[in-house]
C-alpha cells in the first residue's frame, strides 16, 4: 500500500496522462480520484466515463459532444464530457475496449488538446488531464495490433500497476473497516461487526459491495430480540 500511495503522490505532482493497469475490482477509479485530489486540479471537475459500455458513435458523443442532427437520436446540441471536465480531470475506464477508429480520435485530442463535436465544423480547445484505466495488458495489445502504439505512449506517460487485493492482504482491514463504518452510519447500527474472516481475499469491489465472504456482517447486537409467538390453541 505504501508503495502505491507513493506512486499516486508522484503521479499527482506531474500534470501528465496516467495509465492505471490492474484486474477488475482492484480500486483503479479510487486511485484516479486520489491522484486528482493531490494534484493542482483538485478543485476542478472530475468526470468518469466507461469506454467499454458504449458503441463508438455514442462514446464520441459522450466525450466530444455533438450537434443537433449529427446522428439518429441527436435531437439537440450536446456538450461532451471533455468540455465538462475543462480545467480538471477525466477518468477513462476500460480504455482497452475501444476500437481502432475511436483510438485515432482520442489520440488527436491528447496531441492537440482540442475536440470536434460530432457534426461540428470547428474544433474547441480543452485543458483536461486524462487518467485512463484498463484490465488488459495494453503492451500485448499493441504488439497484437489491437491498440495503437502512439496512443499507448500518450496515455502511459505515467504508468501505474494496481496489484490485486490478494497480493496486498494487509490492505483488507483498512478497506473493510471503512466499509463497516459507512454501513454503521447509513443504517444506524453502531454495534454491527464482522462475522468471520477468510483466507481467500476478495477484490476491493467485492468488499465494498458486500459480495466478498469477508464482508458478511452480523447485526444481532443491533437488532431487538423478538419473543417467540405463542402457539394458538
Amino acid at each position: 500500500m505504501h508503495a502505491l500511495i507513493g506512486l499516486g503522490r508522484r503521479a499527482a505532482d506531474y500534470d501528465i496522462s496516467v495509465l492505471i493497469n490492474g484486474e477488475s475490482g482492484t480500486g483503479k477509479e479510487l486511485l484516479a480520484r486520489a491522484i486528482r485530489y493531490g494534484s493542482a486540479r483538485a478543485n476542478k471537475a472530475f468526470v468518469v466515463e466507461n469506454c467499454g459500455a458504449l458503441p463508438d458513435e455514442l462514446l464520441e458523443s459522450e466525450l466530444f459532444g455533438c450537434k443537433k442532427g449529427a446522428f439518429t437520436g441527436a435531437y439537440q446540441d450536446r456538450i461532451g464530457l471533455f468540455e465538462v471536465a475543462d480545467g480538471g480531470t477525466i477518468f477513462l475506464d476500460e480504455i482497452g475496449e475501444t476500437s481502432p477508429a475511436f483510438q485515432v480520435k482520442l489520440l488527436r485530442v491528447l496531441q492537440e488538446s482540442e475536440i470536434r463535436p460530432l457534426g461540428a465544423q470547428r474544433v474547441r480547445k480543452v485543458d483536461v488531464r486524462v487518467v485512463a484505466a484498463t484490465n488488459r495488458d495494453l503492451e500485448a495489445e499493441v504488439e497484437a495490433g489491437r491498440f495503437r502504439r502512439d496512443l499507448y505512449y500518450r496515455l502511459a506517460a505515467f504508468p501505474v500497476h494496481m496489484p490485486a487485493l490478494r497480493e496486498r492482504p494487509m490492505d483488507i482491514p483498512l478497506i473493510a473497516e471503512g466499509v463497516l463504518s459507512a454501513v454503521k452510519s447509513s443504517f444506524n447500527r453502531p454495534n454491527l461487526r464482522f462475522a468471520r474472516t477468510v483466507s481467500s481475499p476478495p477484490s476491493r469491489r467485492q468488499v465494498v459491495s458486500g459480495q466478498g465472504p469477508s464482508c458478511f456482517m452480523m447485526a444481532k447486537a443491533a437488532m431487538p430480540t423478538m419473543a417467540p409467538r405463542p402457539a394458538t390453541k
